[in-house]
This record gives structure tokens, C-alpha cells and sequence, in this order.
């Protein structure tokens, strides 16, 4: 059985039983391959991907480009990945196919931190451009995707490392976020931390002037006050590993304040800046019982990284401390719909409207990203203090 490899990461490699494909007859062969792999098992019907190679060409044109690169395609691949109809088109992902986009999803699913941030080597299809622009905004989307899953990795992964006391690694981590967004300033934050945890004070105060620069030359703003006041420990030498008994180095419980399908809310505080927070963990009684409920968090916590949007509450971080799973968000002060309801009664019509159209709004957004809440309810819906929703 011939071996198919596809690195995508970073690169455009195709790899058949061990001979990399060195030439391609076009930067449209590559499209298509890109197109149809990602995800494979997919029947895509041919006239819509002619329209997305050739968006500006008539229907007869596009269909004959269509047709000499798919024949393209077909000389350079094994014969049985491409099951061709007269309709249709469909990569087959076999047992003898591999493709590094693919594993670096999984291993995400599986939690596999350190694995997924080996197979990250960089954009999608790095180097590849066609002359479609309906083409490039598809990449375009893919690219930012797979980006900002990546940066979420690092971030967990570094804030693992911390905790464990492995500040090399986590040195190497927060760095390998920094070449993807040399403006991330959580990121400078934690190369800080684990360059003062490792003993190099100098390393970190001379990271803080880099990110400072870095700052003010790509985005004219000053540090935010959490860098401010790390930076402040670190000259005073106050940084100790009592930090890392901290939720993500430096979030603590203070009380209880509800209670979720899946585990405990408590009101806590970034203990360097004061901010209040929101802190959900996951119930480890209910884990014990329902294993799977690990990777649901985990799921939860995934999708709130994606979602920015102002009536969701933000996620600030995911982390894991002495097997314990937490989430830790934006504290809304004004309670919930559930509550205002009990007490108010009745909405206004106009005040209904309102907060239904915000909450449609970011359902459309969580739906945009393939991402569904499965717990709607007026509980769920929190009240900020301009009485707006915030969606949790």
C-alpha cells in the first residue's frame, strides 16, 4: 500500500513512499489539493470548486481549467485517493494517509499540549498564493484558524510548564508564541515570569524593555498594568515560586458563588493586579463518575478562546492545577437574567428586543465558528452593570 504524507504546517510537502514531490505544473494544483484534503472524506461538487479556483472566469472556462488541473492532480497522487465523478470530487483519507494539519487538530482534542506545539511549524500552505481571491480568503480563514488554535496551545502549554517548574521548557514555549505574535503581551508576561523563576532576573527585566519597545513601535501603547506590576515584583525580587500555587500563576479562589451543570463558580482575584474574576472549575466528584467531563471542559474552555465578542463573557485563560480544571473568565457583576427576572418580572417590550438582538448576535458569531451552545437558559445569561448580556 503506497504511504501518503501531506505537511502543510509551515510548508507544501507531499511525500509518497518516502519521494517528496518536488514541482507542482501549478500554484492552482496545490489549491485544490489544499482544498480537498482539508478536511478529506468530503464529496465537493465540481462546479463550485471550478467558481472558487477561477471566480472571475465564465462557467465554461472555469470548467475546463477545472478539468486540466484535476488531471494534474491525478498524475502526481496514487490512484485510489481521488474517487472522481461526473459531479463530484473526494479526497480519500486512507489508513496509508497522514497529513500534520490533521494531527495537530487531534492532538488538541486529545490534549496532547506538547505534541501539537512539535507539529506547529508555522502558516498553512506558507509560500502559496494563487489569483483567485475567493481562493485567498478561504486560505486567509484556514490560516487565522489554525493560528490562533496554535497561540492557545502555546499558552496552555506555558502555563503547564510553570506550574511543574520546568521553566526552561516553559522559556522555550513562550518564545515560540512570541515568533507568531511578537506584540502578544500575555506571552511576554510569562517568558518574564519563567526567565525570573529560572534565576535570570537581568533576562527579564531586559525582556520587559523588549516588549515595551515591541508595543509601542506595532500597536503605540504602553504595557498593561498586570505587566506593569510583574515587572515590579521582579525588580524588587518579590517573585517567588509561591506564585505558581496560584490558578495559572496568579489567580486565587476566595469564595464560592454558584454552581454549574458541570462544576463550582467562585469570585476570585489576579493577585497582582486585584482584578475580580470569575473562576469555574470543574467538579472533581462528577469526574470521577464521568471521566469524558475532562475533555468537555476542556472543549468549553477551546471555544470561549475563539469567541470575542462583547455580549459573551471573556475567557482570560484554561488551566490545570493538581488535576483540577478551571476556566477562568471576566467577572459580571449584575447577576443573571434568571434573577432579574424573579425580581422584576415581566421584560419590557423594548428591554426584550434589546437583549434578545445582543444575545442573536453572539450566537451568530458562536455559529460562524461552528460552535453551538447547548445550554441557552436565562441562568446562563449574565447581567452586566450597564445591563447589558453577557452570554456564558
Amino acid at each position: 500500500m503506497v504511504q501518503l504524507i501531506f505537511n502543510f504546517l509551515g510548508t507544501f510537502q507531499v511525500v509518497i513512499d518516502g519521494q517528496p514531490i518536488t514541482r507542482f505544473r501549478s500554484a492552482n494544483v496545490q489549491a485544490l489539493l489544499l482544498y480537498v484534503a482539508l478536511p478529506p472524506n468530503r464529496p465537493l461538487n465540481r462546479d463550485l470548486l471550478a467558481t472558487l479556483l477561477w471566480p472571475e472566469a465564465s462557467q465554461k472556462a472555469a470548467a475546463t481549467n477545472f478539468r486540466q488541473t484535476l488531471y494534474q492532480l491525478r498524475k502526481l497522487l496514487p490512484e485510489d485517493v481521488l474517487n472522481i465523478t461526473r459531479q463530484t470530487v473526494e479526497f480519500v483519507g486512507g489508513d496509508n494517509f497522514s497529513c500534520d494539519a490533521h494531527q495537530f487538530e487531534r492532538t488538541i482534542e486529545r490534549g496532547e499540549l506538547a505534541t501539537a506545539a512539535s507539529l506547529f511549524k508555522g502558516d498553512l500552505a506558507a509560500g502559496l498564493t494563487t489569483d483567485s481571491v475567493d481562493f485567498e480568503e478561504w486560505l486567509r480563514q484556514e490560516r487565522e484558524h489554525l493560528h490562533q488554535k496554535a497561540l492557545g496551545v502555546l499558552e496552555r502549554l506555558t502555563i503547564e510548564q510553570l506550574a511543574s517548574g520546568d521553566f526552561m521548557a516553559a522559556i522555550a514555549t513562550a518564545r515560540q508564541q512570541l515568533s507568531l505574535e511578537p506584540w502578544l503581551e500575555s506571552a511576554h508576561r510569562q517568558l518574564m515570569r519563567a526567565l525570573a523563576l529560572s534565576g535570570d532576573r537581568n533576562g527579564a527585566l531586559a525582556q520587559f524593555e523588549q516588549c515595551k519597545q515591541i508595543l509601542d513601535e506595532e500597536l503605540s501603547v504602553e504595557p498593561e498594568s498586570e505587566t506593569l506590576a510583574l515587572i515590579e515584583r521582579i525588580e524588587n525580587e518579590a517573585l517567588t515560586e509561591v506564585d505558581l500555587n496560584l490558578i495559572a500563576g496568579k489567580y486565587a479562589l476566595d469564595e464560592q458563588i454558584g454552581r454549574g451543570a458541570m462544576g463550582l463558580v467562585y469570585r476570585g482575584r489576579n493577585v497582582q493586579t486585584g482584578q475580580v474574576v470569575a473562576i469555574k472549575m470543574l467538579d472533581p466528584r462528577m469526574v470521577e463518575d464521568q471521566p469524558e467531563l475532562i475533555e468537555r471542559f476542556k472543549r468549553e474552555g477551546e471555544a470561549l478562546q475563539q469567541l470575542n465578542h462583547p455580549n459573551i463573557v471573556k475567557l482570560l485563560v484554561a488551566a490545570e492545577k493538581d488535576s483540577n480544571h478551571y476556566l477562568v473568565m471576566d467577572y459580571v457583576s449584575g447577576g443573571d437574567l434568571d434573577q432579574l427576572l424573579l425580581k422584576q418580572g415581566a421584560l419590557s417590550q423594548t428591554q426584550a428586543l434589546t437583549i434578545a438582538l445582543d444575545l442573536a448576535d453572539a450566537l451568530t458569531r458562536a455559529h460562524r465558528l461552528e460552535i453551538l451552545h447547548r445550554d441557552l437558559k436565562p441562568a446562563n445569561v449574565l447581567i452586566d452593570q450597564n445591563g447589558l448580556p453577557r452570554l456564558s
